[in-house]
């Protein structure tokens, strides 16, 4: 069905949507009963593709997806949230290498400042400020990387807020 779901999103948007959220069996149902595809044979699904992809097939799918949208309003199922729903999934998935980079990046700044931390607490360890000292540099890099803190919270938490508010 993955491969069929570019087309049925233009043809059949209500009915893409069912697809992929919590109305998927009867919206593939739907579409196998419709296209006249037996889904208990072997290579249905296959077939099912070759019903969709086909020109012919078109019309029936675009009643299907009349037909799909009116029992749902009948069942009082708002089909503009199954559309926000396939939209959630897609920005979850999105959102995953953010969310890594993001923890990567705040578990190498509190490594970064427990280390200065200690050599600032440590006497054997201490830096003592002289010509070739580098806590300088180090420190200007630590302010850098707590503003970028500020920006991942805000990125994280700011993001909440919009979406609580609306």
């Amino acid at each position: 069905m993955d491969k069929d779901s570019t087309l049925l999103q233009h043809v059949a948007p209500n009915l893409s949507a069912a697809l992929e959220g919590p109305f998927s069996e009867v919206a593939e149902r739907s579409l196998y009963d419709s296209l006249d595809v037996d889904y208990r044979q072997d290579g249905a699904e296959e077939a099912l593709h070759h019903k969709i992809t086909d020109p012919n097939s078109l019309p029936k799918i675009r009643e299907l997806e009349h037909n799909f949208k009116q029992e749902m309003k009948n069942l009082g199922i708002d089909t503009r949230r199954l559309s926000s729903f396939q939209a959630q999934r897609t920005e979850r998935q999105f959102q995953r290498p953010q969310f890594i980079l993001s923890a990567v990046f705040l578990i190498a700044y509190f490594i970064l400042l427990a280390a200065i931390l200690a050599i600032e607490v440590s006497d054997s360890l201490n830096m003592i400020v002289s010509e070739n000292s580098l806590m300088g540099q180090i420190q200007v890099l630590f302010g850098v990387l707590t503003a970028g803190v500020g920006q991942i919270l805000s990125y994280w938490f700011g993001g909440i807020m919009k979406k609580s508010e609306s």
